[in-house]
This record gives structure tokens, sequence and C-alpha cells, in this order.
């Protein structure tokens, strides 16, 4: 039973991890997936203190566990992704 509370607890620290520069990341992972499924190219806007960074391309691959997107053969953190460009 304390392995379960320990994996749990695990669990809610990397969705914590995850959301932490973007309070919208679940809205923002749903309209990554609807893109993906529609095989659209996607722009996102990227958080970055120095300069206004964009990321262009077509989505290869998401995982959702560690909360990573690849495109263009390049994992990307989708807690830095401030929002998609439209």
């Amino acid at each position: 039973m304390n392995e379960h509370s320990t994996l749990c607890t695990a669990e809610q620290s990397v969705s914590s991890t995850i959301t932490t520069y973007n309070p919208n990341y679940d809205q923002l992972l749903q309209e990554i997936l609807l893109l993906k499924s529609q095989h659209a190219m996607i722009e996102l806007q990227l958080i970055d203190e120095y300069e206004d960074l964009r990321l262009i391309g077509m989505i290869e691959d998401i995982d959702t566990k560690s909360g990573t997107i690849r495109i263009d053969g390049e994992w990307f953190q989708l807690n830095k992704v401030k929002g998609i460009a439209r």
C-alpha cells in the first residue's frame, strides 16, 4: 500500500512539474492532440525570457506521460509552450 501511495505522489509531482509554466496545459494538450490527428502543420509560441521563439512543423509524436512533443525529429517540453499561433 505504501508503494501505491508513493507512486501516486510521484505521478502528481510530474503533473505539477509539467503545468508549472502554463496554467492552460490541459487545454493546450487537447488542441495539440487534435492537430496531430488532422496531420496539420503547427506553429507553437515557446516561453523564453530573451526572445520570441516559434516552433513550426508537423507533429510526429506526443508523449503525454513525460509532457513532450516531437516535431521534425526533435523533442520539446510542452510546459515551455506559451500557445498555438493562429
